[in-house]
């Protein structure tokens, strides 16, 4: 592998994550496929999961075959990489803690515009949007699909 420029250990990890995802996935299609009609819940969560290792085991693959793209990682300043973390576990704790004050839809909405603000994704209107369709299309499927009962804050109830 080294002769065709791959890294082992990112072809192996890819590779790795692929196998398991799809024997997680299968078992847990079967489960959807079983379940009752609208039995939210059985088997969604596990075939998520097993996509989202799908996803990031092609990520690993594409990584190891284009690896000028890893080399960018090296200019980034080191110093940052602590500060972000730490912001972001006091974030959640203080998401946690507001969100029977502020109910789940206005506490979600908050956080989404924190996050993307510490990691500088988005501009402030773009910011806005994005944070606002997620707390939404968040609220209507934990809400509406899942019928799981969300704190609606103060201003809400």
């Amino acid at each position: 592998m080294e002769k065709l420029g791959l890294k082992p250990g990112t072809v192996s990890a890819g590779v790795f994550l692929i196998v398991v995802s799809l024997i997680f996935g299968q078992g847990a299609w079967k489960s959807i496929l079983s379940a009752r009609p609208r039995a939210y819940g059985q088997g969604y969560i596990p075939f998520a999961a097993a996509c989202g290792l799908f996803l990031c085991g092609l990520a690993l693959l594409w990584e190891a075959i284009h690896p000028k793209i890893s080399e960018k990682a090296e200019s980034v300043s080191w110093k940052g990489l602590v500060r972000v973390p730490v912001f972001s576990i006091l974030l959640l704790a203080a998401y946690t803690g507001m969100m029977s004050l502020l109910g789940f839809g206005l506490s979600t909405f908050l956080l989404l515009v924190a996050f993307f603000r510490i990691y500088k994704v988005y501009s402030w209107p773009i910011t806005l949007i994005v944070s606002g369709v997620f707390a939404v299309g968040f609220h209507y499927i934990f809400r509406v699909w899942l019928f799981l009962p969300l704190p609606l804050g103060v201003f809400f109830s």
